[in-house]
């Protein structure tokens, strides 16, 4: 189950679980088949605006990575403004928002 909205929650159904397991707890949810080539495209896209701040960038998953920006506060200003600025980038770009967070190595 990659994802579970609030009318199949309440029957105790979540994200990660097996979809027999989902199934099982509530037989009347509809469940649709994944777009992984899709996914894979627009993580690819995201990936391309984090490599405009900095080389640096490790993927996790397909929705997440991390990007050391380190080198990239002179050209671009601090971490956080760095990730203000990703996130406006792939919204304009994208039409899709996400979510950021900075910190020390």
């Amino acid at each position: 189950m990659a994802a579970a909205n609030y009318a199949v929650r309440k029957f105790g159904v979540h994200s990660a679980m097996p979809t027999s397991t989902a199934l099982r707890l509530c037989p009347q949810a509809i469940v649709l088949p994944p777009r992984l080539d899709y996914y894979a495209a627009v993580s690819e896209q995201i990936r391309e605006i984090m490599l405009r701040y900095s080389p640096q960038v490790e993927p996790l998953s397909l929705d997440e990575a991390f990007i050391d920006v380190t080198g990239s506060e002179l050209l671009f200003g601090p971490a956080a403004e760095i990730g203000r600025r990703i996130k406006r980038r792939n919204r304009r770009e994208r039409a899709a928002g996400g979510l950021g967070g900075s910190g020390p190595q």
